[in-house]
């Protein structure tokens, strides 16, 4: 059986030297319908939704700037030689982790100066999150910056317009985006069954949190990313300090409604 060919041109329009791409659009689409979800959570919990409208303003913003210094920091080398290349967030490169981190930080600050909860504002994220990452995994599929390691197999992607950004052509590859895509429809479907059980604010977003960093060091293993600490990747260190932070509190939580 023949490996998939993923032959779709990443640049979607061309208006003189202004590219619209592929990738561009399903971050945007992304962040439309996670913004769309979050609102509509924030009406069933009861949550101001102008508060959280303008949480998601500031979180999205800053969670762009930290996706992109995640994968500049991850590709060092690559940006000191080619500096300006770090502001071209419109071809690619948008690490998750930086994203959840920027994200998390500038909505937990917005919500302290709101005197918000920040618990409950998390958890009205999180399946705006995982929603977000679905639908902007799809543009990664079609851009090849998200590639996986070489693969022999039937569901094997292969690359062949000249204009992706996978280094070789025609090679079949792991279709990571599409593993990654469909664990967090999986973490999705469990935090949205999840959503209306009576739990204590911010246990939401601590299960998609341990469920995200679990899916990603395992499926990171079939990315080719440098190497940074003991054999793993950047995302894989990540995910690994997220679950020793957030699988204990999780844990801690749970005791205490068993306890109650």
């Amino acid at each position: 059986m023949e490996p998939i060919t993923i032959a779709i041109d990443p640049v979607l329009f061309r208006f003189g030297t202004i590219l619209v791409r592929w990738y561009g659009v399903a971050i945007a689409a992304g962040i439309a319908l996670g913004i769309t979800v979050a609102l509509r959570e924030a009406r069933r919990k009861g949550v101001d939704v102008d508060a959280t409208y303008n949480t998601a303003l500031w979180a999205v913003v800053v969670a762009i700037f930290g996706a992109r210094l995640f994968h500049v920091l991850d590709r060092l080398d690559f940006y000191l030689q080619n500096p300006a290349s770090a502001f071209s967030i419109q071809q690619g490169g948008l690490a998750m982790w930086g994203a959840i981190a920027g994200g998390f930080a500038a909505g937990a600050l917005y919500c302290r100066w709101a005197k918000l909860s920040v618990g409950r504002m998390a958890d009205v994220a999180a399946p705006a999150v995982l929603l977000g990452q679905i639908v902007g995994r799809a543009g990664s599929l079609i851009n090849g910056d998200a590639f996986g390691s070489p693969a022999d197999l039937p569901w094997s992607l292969v690359y062949v317009h000249p204009d992706a950004l996978i280094p070789d052509l025609g090679e079949p590859t792991h279709p990571y985006p599409l593993y990654e895509m469909l664990w967090n429809a999986v973490a999705l479907g469990i935090v949205w069954r999840l959503r209306r059980q009576q739990l204590p604010d911010g246990t939401l977003f601590l299960v998609f949190l341990v469920l995200y960093a679990a899916g990603r060091f395992v499926l990171t293993f079939v990315r080719q990313e440098a190497i940074v600490l003991a054999g793993l990747q950047q995302a894989q260190v990540v995910a690994l300090v997220a679950l020793a932070i957030a699988l204990p509190l999780l844990l801690r939580r749970r005791a205490a409604v068993v306890r109650a």
